[in-house]
C-alpha cells in the first residue's frame, strides 16, 4: 500500500475487503430503502383501514352517491350494414 492509501485505512484491512466492506455496505442501504418503502405501503393501507373503522355503519349501507354512473350504456349494435 502507499502511504495515501494508509493514511485513510484506519482498521488495517487489505483493498479486497474494504471493497467488501462498501458493497455490503451498499446492499443494507438498498434493503433498508426496500424495507422503508414496503413499511410506508403497509402504513398506509392501515391508516384507509384505520379511517374505515372510524366511519358511522350508516356510512357503509349508503347507496353509491352517483347512481347514474352505472345508467351508461353502451350503443346497440348495428344489426344492417347499409349506408
Amino acid at each position: 500500500m502507499s502511504d495515501s492509501d494508509m493514511e485513510y485505512d484506519l482498521l488495517g484491512g487489505s483493498r479486497a475487503n474494504r471493497q467488501r466492506t462498501a458493497i455490503l455496505g451498499l446492499m443494507m442501504k438498498g434493503a433498508f430503502y426496500g424495507m422503508a418503502v414496503f413499511a410506508g405501503l403497509i402504513a398506509f393501507i392501515w391508516i384507509f383501514i384505520g379511517i374505515g373503522a372510524l366511519l358511522p355503519p350508516e356510512s357503509k349501507e349508503a347507496l353509491d352517491p352517483t347512481p347514474a354512473s352505472f345508467d351508461i350504456q353502451l350503443p346497440a349494435e348495428r344489426t344492417s350494414y347499409d349506408i
